[in-house]
């Protein structure tokens, strides 16, 4: 399982994409993939399908959030 976290350079969201990750890592053995992104992106995606997204909820992932969406 792949997933990508796609976060804005920009506005240093590089930290939140670490910590998602580590927390992802907790509950999957997905290989995880950083990935620099511009304009406030903060996206989550496991082999192509959109998990989350900062866009759309307007915040970061809570601790844990994305455990049940992890597959």
């Amino acid at each position: 399982m792949k997933i990508e976290i796609e976060y804005c350079s920009m506005w240093n969201y590089k930290p939140e994409a670490v910590r998602v990750a580590a927390e992802i890592k907790q509950v999957s053995k997905a290989k995880i993939t950083l990935t620099e992104g511009e304009r406030g992106i903060f996206d989550v995606k496991q082999g192509g399908k959109l998990l989350y997204s900062k866009a759309k909820t307007g915040t970061f992932p809570t601790p844990n959030e994305l455990d049940n969406l992890v597959q």
